[in-house]
């Protein structure tokens, strides 16, 4: 098998779910992309559901290496969580509002992929980065740092609820906005709330 051609052609469709939607992406579309045929793409991957949990898999693997440069290159932990915001932001401002939704409904498998990674991986970096801000000042001591950083999970998948917030009415990252000001204005000190309003990409988040 060739890998580049494979590691190409799982790049240009991560690129096409973003923008497309996971459901309403056609092979015919992505190989159109690629200047490929289908059997090309079949002879690489199997099914569609193969596609979109590989694609989850490469996902969750860049996004570790990100969230790694937060926490070695950040400040402070208000530091870490904003540009975790940012980029949080960043990412929604380019992804079709369906992507969750086809995902949630209709790759089941890759949809427990993406939600074991917000359980384990994100809880624990979230978790320890409650616990440095108290330790450092940064942020208020009077709350439980375990039951917050699941609120922030949880509120994360409620935000992508489309009984709630159907996406015709409320653009995700509007909704990502206020949640995370929320947030972050809730557990900050004076300490981390003067370095937050004094933070460089304060602007783009609130």
């Amino acid at each position: 098998m060739n890998l580049k051609l494979r590691e190409r052609l799982l790049s240009a469709t991560r690129d096409l779910f973003v923008r497309k939607g996971i459901k309403n992406l056609t092979m015919d579309e992505v190989a159109k992309e690629l200047g490929m045929s289908k059997k090309t793409i079949y002879q690489m991957i199997e099914s569609k559901d193969e596609f979109v949990q590989e694609v989850i898999e490469r996902y969750i693997a860049d996004e570790k290496k990100q969230l790694d440069v937060f926490a070695t290159t950040a400040l402070n932990p208000v530091d870490e969580i904003v540009h975790l915001y940012s980029h949080i932001l960043t990412q929604n401002r380019e992804m079709n509002p369906t992507v969750l939704i086809d995902m949630q409904k209709y790759y089941p498998k890759s949809w427990e992929t993406l939600s074991e990674y917000r359980n384990v991986d994100m809880y624990k970096r979230v978790f320890d980065n409650l616990e440095k801000g108290k330790q450092e000042g940064y942020y208020v001591t009077n709350f439980d740092s375990d039951i917050v950083t699941k609120l922030y999970i949880g509120v994360l998948q409620v935000l992508a609820n489309q009984e709630l917030f159907p996406y015709q009415q409320y653009q995700f990252v509007n909704l990502l906005k206020e949640y995370l000001n929320y947030h972050l204005r809730a557990i900050a000190s004076e300490k981390g709330l003067t370095a937050w309003q004094q933070h460089e990409l304060m602007n783009t988040i609130s």
